[in-house]
């Protein structure tokens, strides 16, 4: 699609989504949600959000500072 310049699809209506599986849906969601939060990750990202991260994303090279462009022979990494 990026080809032909499409560069986003956009659908608006008025009925309600309709599900095959409503009540196995809702009991995945919420089994889920109770993995989700009580995982180490999940207790972080309550605690301190996504940016929690940055400082481990920073020690390892992976913020896109330029674009994970090369400089000199090395990645470019944020101040601490």
């Amino acid at each position: 699609m990026g080809s032909k310049n499409l560069k986003a699809i956009v659908v608006k209506g008025t009925r309600p989504i309709e599900y095959a599986y409503p009540e196995e849906l809702r009991r995945y969601v919420r089994e889920l949600n109770v993995k989700l939060g009580s995982s180490a990750r999940g207790v972080s990202l309550r605690k301190f959000g996504s940016a929690g991260s940055v400082g481990i994303y920073n020690e390892i090279g992976n913020i896109p500072v330029r674009n994970f462009a090369w400089v000199g022979g090395m990645i470019m990494r944020s101040s601490k």
